[in-house]
Protein backbone atom coordinates (compact mmCIF):
# COMPACT_ATOMS: atom_id res chain seq x y z
CA UNK A 1 0.00 0.00 0.00
CA UNK A 2 2.82 2.27 0.68
CA UNK A 3 4.44 1.73 -2.75
CA UNK A 4 1.03 2.85 -4.27
CA UNK A 5 1.12 6.16 -2.25
CA UNK A 6 3.98 7.18 -3.42
CA UNK A 7 3.05 6.26 -6.90
CA UNK A 8 -0.45 8.68 -6.88
CA UNK A 9 2.04 11.39 -5.30
CA UNK A 10 4.23 10.84 -8.50
CA UNK A 11 1.88 10.74 -10.82
CA UNK A 12 -0.07 13.78 -8.94
CA UNK A 13 3.37 15.72 -9.25
CA UNK A 14 3.85 14.76 -12.95
CA UNK A 15 0.41 15.78 -13.65
CA UNK A 16 0.69 19.11 -12.58
CA UNK A 17 3.69 19.82 -13.70
CA UNK A 18 2.30 18.83 -17.28
CA UNK A 19 -0.33 21.34 -16.94
CA UNK A 20 1.93 24.03 -15.84
CA UNK A 21 0.18 24.67 -12.10
CA UNK A 22 2.28 25.43 -9.45
CA UNK A 23 2.54 23.20 -6.47
CA UNK A 24 0.97 26.86 -4.36
CA UNK A 25 -1.23 27.53 -6.70
CA UNK A 26 -2.91 24.04 -6.77
CA UNK A 27 -2.76 23.88 -2.60
CA UNK A 28 -4.92 27.34 -2.57
CA UNK A 29 -7.51 25.83 -4.87
CA UNK A 30 -7.84 22.62 -3.10
CA UNK A 31 -7.80 24.25 0.47
CA UNK A 32 -4.95 22.86 1.74
CA UNK A 33 -1.09 23.93 2.66
CA UNK A 34 1.79 23.55 0.35
CA UNK A 35 3.64 21.51 2.64
CA UNK A 36 0.70 19.05 2.73
CA UNK A 37 0.29 18.84 -0.90
CA UNK A 38 4.13 18.43 -0.66
CA UNK A 39 4.16 15.54 1.59
CA UNK A 40 0.98 14.22 -0.86
CA UNK A 41 3.46 14.07 -3.65
CA UNK A 42 6.20 12.76 -1.44
CA UNK A 43 4.27 10.01 -0.80
CA UNK A 44 4.58 10.81 2.97
CA UNK A 45 0.94 11.09 4.00
CA UNK A 46 -2.50 10.21 2.11
CA UNK A 47 -5.07 12.23 1.27
CA UNK A 48 -9.13 11.43 1.63
CA UNK A 49 -11.07 10.19 -1.28
CA UNK A 50 -12.94 14.05 -1.24
CA UNK A 51 -9.26 15.71 -1.89
CA UNK A 52 -8.54 13.30 -4.52
CA UNK A 53 -11.64 14.12 -6.81
CA UNK A 54 -10.89 17.45 -5.99
CA UNK A 55 -7.50 16.66 -7.15
CA UNK A 56 -8.41 14.94 -10.01
CA UNK A 57 -10.53 17.88 -11.36
CA UNK A 58 -7.96 20.31 -11.20
CA UNK A 59 -5.49 18.01 -13.36
CA UNK A 60 -8.46 16.59 -15.17
CA UNK A 61 -7.99 13.10 -14.83
CA UNK A 62 -10.06 10.21 -13.45
CA UNK A 63 -8.79 8.51 -10.42
CA UNK A 64 -8.04 5.54 -12.30
CA UNK A 65 -5.05 7.85 -13.88
CA UNK A 66 -3.93 8.31 -10.00
CA UNK A 67 -4.43 5.49 -8.59
CA UNK A 68 -3.54 2.53 -11.04
CA UNK A 69 -1.04 4.95 -13.09
CA UNK A 70 -3.66 4.43 -16.59
CA UNK A 71 -6.62 5.72 -17.67
CA UNK A 72 -9.59 3.58 -18.59
CA UNK A 73 -12.01 4.41 -21.45
CA UNK A 74 -15.66 4.23 -21.17
CA UNK A 75 -16.03 0.44 -21.59
CA UNK A 76 -18.52 -1.44 -19.75
CA UNK A 77 -17.41 -4.64 -17.84
CA UNK A 78 -18.87 -7.38 -19.11
CA UNK A 79 -20.23 -10.06 -16.06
Amino acid sequence: MEKQIVNIGTRLKQRRKEMHIKQIDMAKQLGVSQAFLSNVEAGRINCSLPLLTDICCILNVTPDYLILGHMRGNKQAVI
